[in-house]
């Protein structure tokens, strides 16, 4: 994703804050095909130009994993991949929780302070 079509997300849409989204949505069970998109929250789709993609996340019972500090560009992706392999190498088997399939996971991203750590919003069943 450009910076300038990122720009276009936040500055075209009515975006509910600077954050940004990276959704995984659940896969298809035929193929094991899935869509994974970057993304702005909205307060609703009116405005949104024709060609962009919507979609309302299922509602889900999240847990929340937040990354390593966030010192800049360089180390983001390296925090990131650490945190989901802390998630299911140790946080799930170690957990009672399974993960709710059918229901999108998500990485946001804190635009507006580069500073601010990562969060992973993995849905949950028992």
């Amino acid at each position: 994703m450009t910076a300038e079509r990122l720009d276009m997300l936040h500055n075209t849409l009515h975006s509910v804050s600077e954050a940004e989204l990276g959704v995984c949505f659940p896969a298809d069970a035929a193929t094991g095909d899935f869509s994974y998109v970057i993304a702005v929250e909205v307060s609703d789709f009116n405005g949104v130009p024709a060609g962009l993609f919507t979609a309302d996340l299922p509602e889900a019972a999240y847990a929340i994993f937040t990354t390593p500090a966030n010192d800049g560009e360089k180390n983001i992706a390296p925090a990131i991949q650490a945190t989901w392999k802390y998630i299911h190498e140790t946080w799930f088997p170690t957990s009672s929780y399974e993960f709710a399939e059918g229901k999108a996971d998500f990485e946001w991203y804190p635009c507006s302070n580069r500073g601010e750590k990562v969060k992973i919003y993995i849905p949950l069943m028992k």
